[in-house]
């Protein structure tokens, strides 16, 4: 397979594993809040639900940059995947 093909996949794959880690986290953060509900007012539970969602996505985000570039690293990868962001310099050579 070449390098396009396996940057794809490898990023499809990402893809779906980040959706995954950020319903996980949400709902995790939503059922803390749901246990939480007798000691917090109701209407800063309301103002939280948002933030327990989005709080989830960039806390999936941060696993997910972690957990690929350890991917990356441990499976020596480096060499099959193209490079998706191209720097000036990368450009010039």
């Amino acid at each position: 397979m070449n390098k396009k093909l396996n940057t794809f996949i490898f990023i499809v794959v990402g893809t779906i594993v980040d959706f995954i880690l950020a319903f996980i986290i949400a709902v995790a953060l939503l059922t803390v809040l749901y246990f939480c509900r007798n000691l917090i007012p109701p209407n800063v539970i309301s103002l939280m639900v948002p933030v327990a969602v989005i709080a989830g996505i960039i806390i999936a985000m941060l696993i997910y940059q972690r957990l690929a570039a350890w991917f990356i690293g441990k499976f020596n990868l480096e060499d099959k995947l193209s490079p998706i962001f191209k720097t000036k310099r990368d450009r010039m050579d």
